[in-house]
């Protein structure tokens, strides 16, 4: 990522700024689901790269891509079972935005299942071990 050209004139001074607010309350920890995604996040991302599926899976929506690249999964966290937490494609910000905000759940499901599809099928840890065997 180029860096940006905006310079600052060398002798004048950045705004005054207040140190902030901390609270006394400690941060909550990382939760149940978070370790979940973590742990599904590091078996996926390594057969994502064997398989090649390193760009946005989403082609056949008519969009430019920009920004980062994500894991969209098929549903919203809070309506995940079992192995749906593996149930997701790579999609570029544009799709993601696209899904969570102009896509009720079915489309949103139906489009990520879609990429799914076209990009080689769903990738599991259940069907990783058939594959080796």
């Amino acid at each position: 990522m180029k860096r940006s050209e905006f310079k600052r004139v060398p002798g004048t001074a950045r705004l005054e700024r207040k140190p902030l607010n901390r609270s006394s309350k400690p941060m909550n920890k990382v939760g149940a689901r978070t370790k979940k995604w973590r742990a599904a996040w590091r078996f996926l991302k390594p057969e994502f790269e064997k398989r090649g599926r390193t760009g946005c899976e989403f082609k056949f929506i008519s969009h430019e891509c920009w920004g980062p690249l994500d894991p969209a999964h098929s549903k919203k966290r809070n309506k995940m079972k079992s192995n749906d937490i593996y149930a997701c494609a790579i999609a570029c910000r544009y799709i993601h935005n696209f899904l969570d905000l102009m896509c009720t759940h079915e489309e949103m499901e139906l489009f990520v299942n879609r990429a799914i599809d076209l990009a080689g099928g769903p990738i599991t840890p259940e069907a990783n071990k058939r594959e080796a065997a």
